[in-house]
């Protein structure tokens, strides 16, 4: 019987990190960006039927929304949240034994995630053919700031949920007193 070489079970640390990133990023950014349509829609009939007798949108008409309209956010979302997972998986890889600060890695996610949304506009830009100087017509600030409040969270929970691995051994383990 064969067996497979050293060398892959070695490397496979960095492709099984890039692949839970990338893949945890694309289901966050689909479910994330038709939730926030949805979301969106249905605080637009509450508002604008406040006075009104018909009834405003339940909880379970917005998860229902959103579960269907994630069939078509994943063309455009899910392959965004993809690449900026592989790259984010690949990043915290190369940056393993070098965070030694709980502040330090809630930091650097947050400029990740900072950059992530000014990639998102870009790629929003190529993806549709927006010509660069109506991108900010395409945009609303609203927007702007909900994507890029949507990109820190989610690079602070990847962050969150990969802290014992991405700190130091030497920053999780006890202080101890030396004469």
């Amino acid at each position: 019987m064969a067996t497979l070489p050293h060398v892959v079970t070695v490397q496979n640390s960095l492709w099984r990190l890039m692949l839970t990133t990338a893949l945890g990023c694309a289901l966050l950014a689909t479910v994330l960006s038709a939730f926030s349509f949805i979301g969106l829609q249905a605080l637009g009939a509450v508002v604008t039927k406040s006075t009104s007798f018909e009834a405003a949108p339940t909880l379970w008409d917005i998860v229902r929304g959103t579960v269907l309209l994630c069939a078509l956010t994943v063309v455009w979302s899910g392959p965004f949240g993809l690449l900026v997972g592989a790259a984010a998986g690949l990043v915290m890889h190369r940056r393993l034994g070098k965070i030694r600060t709980q502040r330090r890695l809630f930091s650097e996610a947050v400029i990740f995630g900072f950059f992530a949304a000014i990639a998102n506009v870009l790629y929003e830009a190529l993806v549709r053919w927006i010509p660069p100087r109506y991108v900010k017509y395409y945009y609303p600030p609203a927007q702007l700031i909900a994507m890029l409040v949507a990109c820190i969270a989610i690079s602070l929970l990847a962050a969150t949920l990969l802290r014992k691995r991405l700190l130091s051994p030497s920053s999780l383990s006890t202080p101890t007193i030396s004469n």
